[in-house]
């Protein structure tokens, strides 16, 4: 089946895909919640049912609209992911052996050797890279909730804005480690399937 797409169709969509789920996803979700979090649910809604009216805004400023919350969430995607490295969120080796291949090495060899498998592996790569930067984007949000809503004394929701994001940053810590260890799980069996050495890897280095 994938025989039947072009090469420049197959090195297109796990891109594409990536930038969607890896980028503009979580950096909508992060400026959404920033947004929540500072104005108040009910002040929230109520923008959002003025924006949803029918008649209330024009199909062109939606657009316009759209295209700078897009730009937007894409540039604070990228300076989310430089703070997630910073942090070392990221494990930028595939092991303990610095001689070893790093995990991006892997990835290209895989990419550009087995396209259809390189594809596979972009979906939980994107899965992985979005997490990284909710959990970054949220952590900071916690940091900064406080500063914003202190003035207006409104302690209760600070405690409540805070509790609910903790529970939500413990939730995709857990799910991000899941999604690592596939991720080099399927990275190590692909790189080995692709340089002939097809043995199986069960289980992530330092599991």
């Amino acid at each position: 089946m994938s025989g039947d797409i072009p090469p420049k169709v197959v090195g297109l969509v796990p891109n594409v895909f990536y930038d969607l789920i890896a980028r503009l996803v979580p950096g909508f979700v992060v400026i959404a919640s920033s947004y929540v979090a500072f104005v108040g649910p009910s002040k929230a809604m109520d923008a959002l049912k003025v924006l949803l009216k029918p008649g209330g805004v024009s199909g062109s400023s939606l657009v316009v609209v759209a295209l700078l919350l897009g730009v937007a969430s894409y540039l604070l995607a990228m300076l989310l992911s430089g703070v997630s490295h910073w942090v070392k969120l990221k494990e930028r080796l595939s092991g303990p052996d610095k001689a070893s291949p790093t995990r991006a090495e892997m990835y290209d060899t895989v990419r550009y050797s087995a396209p259809h498998l390189g594809a596979s592996l972009a979906k939980v790569r994107a899965e992985c890279r979005g997490c990284e930067k909710l959990i970054v984007g949220w952590a900071l949000l916690v940091v900064a909730t406080p500063f914003f809503l202190i003035w207006e004394y409104a302690v209760v929701r600070i405690m409540s804005t805070e509790g609910i994001l903790v529970l939500l940053i413990l939730a995709l810590l857990q799910r991000h480690r899941g999604l690592d260890s596939h991720l080099l799980r399927g990275l190590i069996n692909c790189y080995r399937l692709v340089m002939g050495s097809p043995a199986p890897v069960r289980e992530a280095p330092g599991e």
